[in-house]
């Protein structure tokens, strides 16, 4: 016997809501009215559910560990971290009239200390003087739709 053509939606266990969009050049209101609303199930256990936020990339980064569409998972940063650790990857809002802006930013090594890379391509030079909010704990790339 055939399966059927078409994909059953299926009862999430957790559904986390999409915050924001993520890109260096995208500035939005903070009350995330310009999004359609959306949730998601959850692939990330280790986290309690009602902390997790997702966030949906509309940039990609240039080594392609990141692609437009794909959507990052998030745990607030100062319940798990008191400081950057090597290699963490991290949510940075940056507001300005009244306005917010989301980039991910890299901890890397330099100079003997954990400094903030732009992970996304864009001009965010000022990655640094944003305040991290999220701690990435996974990403979900949805596949291309065929029609």
């Amino acid at each position: 016997e055939a399966a059927e053509p078409t994909l059953r939606l299926s009862t999430l266990a957790g559904r986390i809501i999409v915050k924001a969009r993520i890109s260096p050049h995208i500035w939005e209101t903070e009350d995330g009215n310009h999004l359609e609303p959306m949730a998601i199930g959850t692939p990330i256990l280790d986290y309690p559910l009602d902390e997790q936020i997702a966030y949906e990339l509309a940039a990609s980064s240039s080594d392609g560990e990141f692609q437009r569409s794909d959507v990052v998972y998030a745990v607030p940063f100062s319940t798990y971290r008191a400081q950057l650790l090597l290699y963490d990857i991290v949510i940075v809002a940056r507001r300005r009239a009244g306005l917010v802006g989301y980039n991910l930013g890299r901890a890397i090594m330099e100079a003997r200390k954990i400094v903030l890379r732009p992970v996304l391509v864009g001009p965010d030079e000022q990655i640094n003087h944003g305040d991290i909010v999220g701690l990435v704990i996974g990403t979900y790339r949805p596949r291309v739709r065929r029609t």
